[in-house]
């Protein structure tokens, strides 16, 4: 054990490759070949391959990408980034054309992982590896967070699945402050086998707060209305190409940790026989708005639009595997309210008066509705969407009461329906209202701007987790005064399991971008800090 680790010790000691870091923003590309696909910073894994049996590590510092030979599963080999792509890493490099050389690069490394040794038993792997790292510590402390733990976990096989990485290279999306070694960079050491949003949607115990914004894909973003200058948004939503890059596009400039499907609320009733048009300024408007019972048996369910799901696969392939893809539909109440009304509205008077004069009509609306969400948001987690958010936006235009006979039974059967973990958010609601929607269902309960993050809290129960809570308004001011109430909700979260970091509501069109990428970084580091 000695004698390998002493040698892993002394390879580290080689100067890493020459690569101008500042001047491409700190993004080296991460070619991890193994099969592992996994992001290479901050992570110790142990992977388990037909041919051999190794643990790998990429130390915070990674133009060299470390793999630990134990004597029985091998001899020490360190393996340097300019040696797999024969090149060093330029500033401003094209991507894209570095990931079509793949295949040659998957080539060279697979020639020697053939010249290793063979399998270990699975049982022995761990063993072995163990006391490596308790003795080479200060090997490690380069790679971790101060006051981290290093860790050795199995590869989960199903995270490589969902994600689609098998035999991919990675790219890491630059760390803030990458020079001086960001906490964001160096957030855990220790595996995971989930996205991070997901496990806090479980209200597990996780390295730091994730954060992701209501309405990131769209309006906010030039590249977004560079795509609409050609294309209306249908027709983004309908092509699952032009819908992937939509949802991409915000991760891939904030650094967030989810995708959230770039689709509308209405999106899954065009399937019904309704038309719907989205118009600047105004939102969904329906044809024929319904108003008897005869236009609620004209509806019918049915199958989810192969291209939504299309986009999804085209999504999660794409999407790191620590970051989650978030679908969504919309809430029974404000979808059914759209369709009565036949636009949005503030007070819903048409819409609350089918609801008490044709109590039938009603129900067999939310019904169908219940019916077809149920299936929409089932298929977006088959297609591998990893959570799924119900936004019931305008529910906060009923009681309590109102809410428990007309809306939650449908709302519960929808939640029920989805075998991923959920949201569950409406704006404008009441401390009675909040408590009828945590009961209607959710592991995570959305609370919008209005109300303190921590008072929400104790109204929908420390057993669900909660989103929130910026004011999206908040994000037009100077960046001092953003800072600051951003502070104070993650201040009232208290570091709490459970809590994901979002604003109130929807990112406002005349949001600059770069105040997002900014608070992102700011939560990310901020709640890294508060857990070492």
């Amino acid at each position: 054990m000695a004698s390998t680790a002493r040698c892993v010790r002394g390879e580290r000691r080689r100067p890493a490759p020459s690569f101008d870091r500042a001047a491409d923003r700190g993004v080296p590309l991460l070619v991890q070949l193994a099969h592992a696909g996994m992001p290479a910073f901050a992570r110790l894994r142990v992977v388990r391959k037909k041919r051999a049996r190794f643990a790998s590590v990429a130390p915070h510092h990674i133009d060299v990408l470390h793999e630990w030979r134990i004597p029985e599963l091998g001899e020490p080999e360190p393996v340097l980034l300019d040696q797999v792509d024969r090149e060093p890493v330029p500033a401003g490099r094209n991507r894209r054309a570095q990931r079509d050389r793949l295949p040659q690069r998957r080539a060279r490394f697979h020639h020697s992982l053939e010249r290793r040794a063979h399998t270990v038993p699975d049982d022995r792997v761990v063993a072995l590896v163990e006391p490596v790292i308790a003795q080479e510590e200060t090997v490690f402390r380069a790679a971790r967070a101060p006051g981290g733990r290093a860790g050795v976990l199995d590869l989960d096989r199903r995270e490589l699945e969902r994600a689609r990485l098998h035999g991919r290279s990675l790219e890491r999306p630059p760390a803030r402050d990458e020079g001086t070694g960001s906490a964001h960079a160096r957030a855990s050491v220790r595996g995971v086998t989930e996205p991070l949003l997901v496990r806090a949607a479980r209200r597990e115990p996780v390295e730091r707060t994730p954060v992701w914004f209501m309405r990131q894909a769209g309006r906010s973003l030039p590249e977004y209305r560079a795509i609409r200058e050609h294309h209306s948004f249908f027709e983004v939503a309908g092509s699952p190409e032009l819908c992937a890059e939509v949802t991409l596009q915000p991760v891939r400039r904030h650094d967030v940790d989810a995708a959230v499907l770039f689709a509308d609320i209405m999106s899954p009733v065009l399937g019904m026989g309704i038309d719907v048009q989205l118009v600047e300024g105004v939102g969904p408007v329906v044809d024929r708005p319904i108003s008897t019972a005869a236009d609620v048996a004209r509806l019918h369910a049915s199958e989810p639009d192969g291209a939504i799901l299309e986009a999804i696969r085209l999504v999660r392939e794409e999407l790191d595997g620590e970051k989650a893809l978030v679908g969504f539909c919309g809430g029974p109440f404000t979808v059914a309210g759209y369709l009565v009304e036949g636009k949005p509205s503030r007070d819903f008077a048409r819409t609350k008066a089918l609801m008490y004069r044709e109590p039938d009509t009603w129900h067999a609306l939310l019904d169908v509705l219940a019916e077809q969400f149920a299936r929409y948001v089932a298929a977006q987690v088959a297609a591998g969407a990893d959570v799924i958010q119900v936004f019931d936006s305008w529910v906060g235009a009923l009681t309590p009461a109102d809410y428990d006979e007309f809306v939650a039974p449908y709302s519960t059967r929808i939640l029920d329906a989805i075998d991923a973990p959920t949201i569950h958010f409406g704006t404008g609601v009441s401390e009675d209202l909040l408590r009828a929607l945590a009961r209607a269902g959710g592991d995570v309960i959305g609370l919008d701007w209005r109300i303190p993050l921590d008072s929400g809290w104790s109204v929908v129960g420390e057993d669900r987790g909660v989103q929130g809570n910026l004011d999206p308004a908040a994000l037009l001011g100077p960046w001092e005064r953003i800072e600051d109430v951003a502070l104070d909700v993650l201040a009232r979260a208290g570091g709490r399991p459970g809590h994901i970091f979002n604003l109130g509501h929807g990112v406002l069109p005349q949001t600059d971008p770069g105040v997002l990428t900014q608070l992102a970084g700011l939560v990310q580091e901020r709640t890294v800090e508060a857990r070492v």
